[in-house]
């Protein structure tokens, strides 16, 4: 495999390699470092080659660099390690989705190249850089994703919606296989967050993932005004990794709201972590803008808390309330704080609300479940395999 992600940090990413462990495989992961981490360290039967650092970044100047410089160093080492282990397949995963061309040799010498898009570039890059300023890049970006399409040998991707997008762009369906992003529920056990108490004081909200404009953080936090009055001492916790802009916002608001004992910025953790954190709150929310990209997306968040039986407040959006229907989420259609707050003090006023939103999610997880999707994950793999064995 080959990412500009770290390994084991990268959830999909682990999720993936553990799945074929488990069947007996072993698995070279060329990615990025987290902090200090070792150039080499195995797993079981995963071996991680850490090429560089690569903070996330929100100029596109500076993102292009530092693709383009692991695309050099991640070629020179897929050369180095493929001439002694001799792959049966490559695995790429995007961002960006050019990183499929890493394997060009490799390619040339019959070994087939998956693409698994986690996030479709084309509408990411038009929510993250409108406007005519970036009109010319947002092309090249359209004109990457379609090479890097007709280039890969096969692509996995996340929802029916990036499905329906990559086919409308001319990538045959029968190329295209859906793993959804679910969660792994070895890891994230279902403790369910029960009680026939009503939450009168103290209430904890959590969103844990990235923190930028389009997951919607402004509004939870405009509607933590209305939930404190109503609830004194509640507490609304953030973990991720932030856009740096988006967080002086988002500080500016809590200060015009005097809400500084009541929002808490975390830093990320290890996503193992998070099973004994749920264990301390109340609620979870996931609050999207309601837009043409969060629409395809199927936030794993809301997987986690609905495998750990954390009650959740949700935007509406396509592809989640397609895994989740309404008696698994308490959904708000618009953007509106006084909504979210609405939603959020109901859960925590109606206990028997709240214990049968745990147990309709917890439910509707199981049948899109890793258990699921990585058997069809593997299943994939090995066919794949078999196919260039036959020829």
């Amino acid at each position: 495999m080959v990412a500009i992600a770290s390994y084991p940090n990268d959830p999909r990413v682990r999720r993936e390699t553990e799945a074929l462990v488990k069947k007996g495989y072993k698995i070279d992961v060329i990615c990025r470092s987290w902090g200090i981490q070792p150039k080499v360290e195995k797993f079981d039967n995963v071996t991680a080659y850490r090429l560089m650092n690569f903070p996330p970044q929100e100029k596109i100047l500076k993102y292009v660099l530092f693709s383009f410089l692991f695309f050099i160093l991640a070629f020179i080492k897929l050369q180095q390690l493929s001439f002694k282990n001799k792959y049966d397949l490559i695995q790429f995963h995007n961002m960006p989705d050019h990183v499929v061309f890493v394997g060009i040799i490799q390619k040339l010498m019959g070994i087939p190249l998956v693409l698994d898009i986690h996030d479709l570039t084309v509408e990411l890059t038009e929510e993250k850089w409108p406007g005519s300023k970036f009109y010319f890049f947002r092309q090249f970006v359209r004109l990457v994703e379609k090479n890097s399409c007709k280039f890969t040998d096969h692509i996995i991707t996340v929802t029916d919606g990036c499905k329906e997008r990559l086919m409308q762009r001319g990538v045959p369906p029968e190329k295209i296989t859906i793993i959804l992003n679910s969660t792994n529920q070895e890891i994230f056990k279902f403790i369910p967050k029960e009680s026939n108490n009503k939450i009168l004081k103290g209430a904890k909200i959590i969103y844990h993932g990235t923190i930028a404009k389009r997951f919607g953080l402004h509004i939870i936090i405009e509607a933590m005004r209305k939930v404190v009055d109503q609830i004194p001492e509640s507490v609304f916790v953030l973990y991720g990794r932030y856009d740096e802009s988006y967080r002086n916002i988002l500080e500016l608001k809590i200060k015009e709201l005097n809400l500084k004992e009541n929002v808490i910025f975390k830093d990320r953790v290890f996503f193992e972590e998070f099973p004994k954190i749920f264990e301390s709150f109340d609620i979870g929310v996931v609050p999207y803008l309601n837009n043409d990209y969060m629409n395809l997306a199927l936030p794993t968040k809301a997987c986690e808390y609905a495998a750990s039986g954390v009650p959740m407040v949700a935007s509406y959006l396509d592809t989640l309330s397609k895994a989740f229907n309404e008696d698994c989420i308490s959904y708000v259609n618009t953007e509106d704080p006084e909504e979210f707050a609405t939603e959020i003090i109901r859960l925590c006023y109606d206990p028997e609300f709240r214990n049968h939103k745990i147990h309709q999610a917890y439910a509707a997880l199981q049948k899109i479940s890793w258990a699921v999707m990585g058997n069809n994950y593997y299943h994939l793999i090995n066919e794949l395999i078999s196919k260039r064995d036959e020829r």
